[in-house]
């Protein structure tokens, strides 16, 4: 086998780079545009590829870590609806039942408004 090979064989797709770093490939690709990930573009579709070495080092480093506290402290941070006293934040999904067309809307309103 040779060294060109070896190489190529080392570089993961951004679907196996995202599994190890149990992370969404979107993130990804944010973090590799923003010089936090360090990636090799390949081919004419400039595919992104990523060394093993570098993901590790990237673990190490605590930064999926602190993307995550930094997600989960924005999702604290988040607006919500009061909903018949429930706090509901923008993004939740509600299953909600009704039995007239006043209930839908008493339900429905506060969604609408905001």
């Amino acid at each position: 086998m040779s060294t060109t090979e070896s190489a190529a064989e080392s570089l993961l797709n951004i679907k196996q780079a995202a599994k190890i770093l149990n992370a969404s490939e979107i993130s990804l690709r944010r973090w590799s545009d923003a010089g936090k990930l360090p990636c090799l573009r390949i081919g004419v579709r400039r595919e992104r590829r990523f060394r093993l070495t570098d993901l590790l080092a990237y673990l190490e480093h605590g930064q999926v870590k602190d993307e995550t506290a930094l997600h989960e402290h924005a999702a604290s941070q988040i607006a919500h609806i009061d909903l018949e006293g429930i706090s509901i934040n923008y993004g939740s999904h509600l299953c909600a039942f009704y039995d007239t067309d006043s209930g839908r809307l008493k339900l429905a309103l506060p969604f609408l408004l905001t």
